[in-house]
């Protein structure tokens, strides 16, 4: 699909985006509880609360990856059968959209993008040489609309979340899905994120090169590791240097 140019991978948040949210906030779930009643299922809100964190601690054990992830939208559409008392699957499926998107949004305390993403996914999209996608750990229930939000999703041709394959970053799967699925080789793929273990030592794993975004968010690495050397590292970033990172790797 994309054999002819260099693929230049994203990560999303604290990378493009930047979020801050919180899901133990009681008045989320009195929120959702409410919202449930309106369709004639009831719950109090700790007991909702209580069960969210059930159904996701269940649905990340039952998966034996290494590095597991979940549809969150299964989940919100389990919280719901359960309390219909119903197990016709059928049944739900917007409501759960609607649901898990009322979560993100309650859940939510800032989301903001950082200056330099417009105008770095602006020079890279007018390049010849390149195509842009992503690959990032997070819901594509959640991050599609976030970037419709910010009018950011026209940039990229093809995006993947974690909650698409069931597996997390710095899994080989992931990466390897997104090389299978565009139909290129790892030494054509240039990955940019802001976390050296999940996304510098994952896209290092697979072959492929790297940008490291380091935003010195303290984020420690796994001890029993040998660090990886990213093939680039900005640490002042700004949208300048952002592009010539990247330039120099095509």
């Amino acid at each position: 699909m994309m054999s002819n140019s260099k693929v230049v991978v994203f990560d999303v948040y604290k990378t493009l985006l930047d979020i801050e949210s919180d899901e133990k906030r009681l008045r989320t779930y009195n929120f959702l509880a409410t919202w449930l009643s309106y369709k004639n299922l009831y719950i109090k809100p700790k007991d909702l609360r209580r069960l969210y964190k059930e159904i996701t601690r269940q649905a990340l054990l039952t998966n034996r990856e290494l590095y597991p992830d979940i549809d969150i939208k299964s989940v919100f559409k389990r919280i719901l059968l359960s309390l219909a008392q119903t197990e016709d699957h059928g049944d739900f499926e917007q409501d759960a959209v609607e649901m898990g998107l009322l979560f993100r949004i309650l859940t939510t305390k800032s989301l903001t993008i950082y200056p330099e993403t417009v105008p770095v996914l602006e020079t890279l999209h007018r390049h010849n040489e390149v195509r842009l996608a992503v690959l990032s750990n997070t819901q594509r229930l959640f991050t599609l609309p976030e970037f419709k939000r910010f009018d950011i999703e026209k940039y990229f041709d093809y995006m993947l979340f974690s909650s698409d394959v069931g597996a997390c970053k710095p899994a080989p799967k992931i990466f390897e899905t997104l090389l299978s699925d565009l139909k290129i080789h790892p030494h054509d793929v240039i990955y940019v994120g802001d976390n050296l273990f999940d996304d510098v030592f994952g896209a290092q794993s697979v072959g492929m090169k790297t940008v490291w975004l380091n935003r010195q968010d303290g984020k420690a690495f796994p001890g029993e590791l040998e660090k990886p050397i990213p093939d680039q590292q900005i640490q002042e970033i700004s949208s300048e240097r952002l592009v010539e990172a990247i330039i120099a790797l095509v």
